[in-house]
Order: C-alpha cells, then sequence, then structure tokens
C-alpha cells in the first residue's frame, strides 16, 4: 500500500533553494529502500522556494506493512558533499 509523508521544507539560506520529491528516499525496517508512488497534483513536493521562505508538501511511497521504523533521507540533487539529512517516522 502507499503512505503519504507530510513534509515542510524551510529555506534558511539568503538564496532562493530548489527542492523536490524526488531528492527523498524511504527506507523500511530491514533498511530497504522503498519505491517512489506517485503524488496527486495538489499535494506533489516540487517548488523553488525564496530565501527565509516555507513550502509544504507530501512525498509518497509504496511500503510492505510492517512495525516498527522507517528512515527518510533527504539529499539534494546540487549536493556537493553528499551529506544527508535523516528522519526516523513509525512504520504503519
Amino acid at each position: 500500500h502507499a503512505v503519504k509523508i507530510g513534509v515542510i521544507v524551510e529555506n534558511t539560506t539568503k538564496e532562493s533553494y530548489f527542492v523536490d520529491n524526488t531528492e527523498f528516499k524511504l527506507y523500511d525496517t530491514d533498511g530497504f529502500e522503498l519505491t517512489d508512488a506517485l503524488p496527486s497534483d495538489e499535494d506533489g513536493l516540487s517548488a523553488d522556494i525564496p530565501a527565509g521562505k516555507k513550502v509544504q508538501g507530501a512525498i509518497y511511497f509504496d511500503v510492505p506493512a510492517q512495525s516498527g521504523t522507517w528512515e527518510v533521507h533527504y539529499e539534494s540533487i546540487a549536493s556537493m558533499d553528499g551529506e544527508q539529512a535523516i528522519w526516523e517516522v513509525p512504520a504503519k
């Protein structure tokens, strides 16, 4: 089944910043990368965020029924250093 993960992205830099749902990955409780599900047009996340502003949207994944914790990883396509942000979310 598919899950929707709501996200708010804040641009804390002094320049415009682009964010897209394809920059997010979800890993299941066993460490496997899960497949993206197609977002609806009104909720999809793909935006150019002006300096100091926020955008709200959602990312979607096809997931197995599991208990435990999934990991959401974010890495900008433009990242030079390969650093990722990681969040834990409850598997449902």
